[in-house]
This record gives C-alpha cells, structure tokens and sequence, in this order.
C-alpha cells in the first residue's frame, strides 16, 4: 500500500516542485488580473456607449426640430431624422443585449476571484517553504488545493497567458534564485 508516510521527501526534488509552482502560480495570478482588467474596461465602456446613446435616443425623438438642426451639420435632409432616431435606438438595443450576454462585469469578478487564489497559494507555498522540513502530506495538500482552484476559474485567452507569462518570468526566476534556492543553502550550511 502506497502511504504518504512510506514516502520520503527529497529536498532537491520539493524545491523544484515548489518552483515550477510559484512560476505557474505566478503568471496565472498575473494573467487573471490582466484579464479581469480588461473586463472591467468593457463593462464600463459599455456602459458609457449604452446610456450616451439611450439619452441621444430620448432627446432626438423628443425634439424634432433639434434633429433637423442636426442633420444638417452633416449636410444631411431632416427626412432621414426617423432614420437616424431608429438608427440610434438599434444601437442601444444591440449594445445593451451584448453587455448583458458578454456579462464583462461578472467575468472580471471571478477574474479577480482565480488571481487571489492563485497569489494565496503562492504565499502558502512561500510559508511551507520556509520550514526546514516539508511533510509529504503537505506537497499533497498543495497539490490538492492547487488542482481544486484551476477547476473554477473562467478561461484566460491566450494572449493574455503569453503576456502575462513575458512579463513575469523574469521575477519568477528572481523569485526562484533569491528565495527557494537562498533558503535552502543557508540551510544546508547549518
């Protein structure tokens, strides 16, 4: 039978668990918050796009003369008025019925959601890694909790992954050198 106490831990091999993890971690955090922003700005842009046009609706179909006087700024006759009044109201339907389906504010929560729980368990995985001795059980219980967060989190476009990844792996490797390589060769001299 196969139990966590017949394993033994290699010190050497839980560091580069805990590497590749913080990197992975890392960049997932990043690409979610990257994410997250960007839906952000599509909800609040079109939430500015919906409501100036809804009121541009209004006004152009309650002021008639308004339109004409308009219209002909752009050199256009104040026939085409219940053109552009018609015109307008589609925008604002169609617009109105992409934020809804799109749910860009919904998303950017869970976005947010999946970046605090990966940047949480990064900074476990930093509390475990500065005990000089690392059960079995709680590589299990990381991996476990690592598998049960990447279950739940919206999709990340891959533009968005490959970004993230370019922009962070230069502080993984920073991270990696200076903390669990430093950590563990001090300990190996005591």
């Amino acid at each position: 039978m196969d139990g966590y106490d017949d394993y033994q831990s290699d010190p050497e091999t839980t560091r580069e668990l805990f590497c590749m993890w913080n990197e992975r971690l890392l960049i997932a955090a990043a690409a979610h918050y990257s994410a997250a922003n960007y839906c952000e700005a599509s909800e609040k842009t079109l939430s500015i796009f919906n409501i100036s046009f809804a009121i541009s609706v209004l006004f152009f179909s309650s002021n008639g003369a308004y339109v004409g006087s308009f219209m002909s700024l752009f050199g256009l006759s104040s026939d085409y008025s219940p053109l552009l009044v018609s015109t307008l109201s589609l925008l604002v339907v169609l617009s109105s019925a992409a934020q809804y389906i799109l749910q860009f504010g919904n998303r950017a929560a869970l976005h947010k959601q999946a970046g605090n729980e990966f940047s949480n368990l990064r900074r476990k995985i930093e509390r475990y890694w500065s005990k000089n001795n690392i059960h079995p059980e709680a590589v299990h219980s990381l991996n476990r909790t690592y598998n049960m967060i990447t279950k739940s989190p919206p999709l990340v476009g891959s533009w968005t992954w490959k970004k993230a990844k370019r922009d962070k792996i230069a502080e993984a490797d920073l991270i990696k050198e200076s903390f669990y390589c430093g950590v563990r060769e001090e300990t190996a001299r005591e």
